[in-house]
């Protein structure tokens, strides 16, 4: 199963850098509120793939840096990254 890693490069964090998203999970956490923003809900809304969210996230910046980067990873099933995550969340 293909998962994500969210980096963010303002705050970097091992620990959080390491948790596994799904496509949909990470799309999720980019998605801009419909009724204050319609036109980049639209555009929201037709992102397929982390490429086109890439895409989404450069267009929303304007011509400014993107913070996020992605990383491709994988795990078996849906409960190898549900240990996965509750591990790291755990580990200190």
């Amino acid at each position: 199963m293909k998962t994500y890693h969210m980096i963010d490069k303002r705050d970097r964090n091992a620990r959080s850098e390491l948790k596994h998203y799904t496509f949909e999970q990470v799309k999720a956490y980019f998605e801009p509120n419909f009724e204050e923003f319609p036109e980049l809900h639209e555009k929201w809304v037709e992102i397929k793939d982390i490429s086109d969210l890439e895409d989404y996230l450069n267009d929303e910046a304007d011509g400014m840096e993107v913070p996020f980067i992605f990383e491709e990873d994988c795990v078996e099933d849906e409960d190898a990254m549900i240990r996965a995550n509750s591990f790291f969340k755990c580990a200190r």
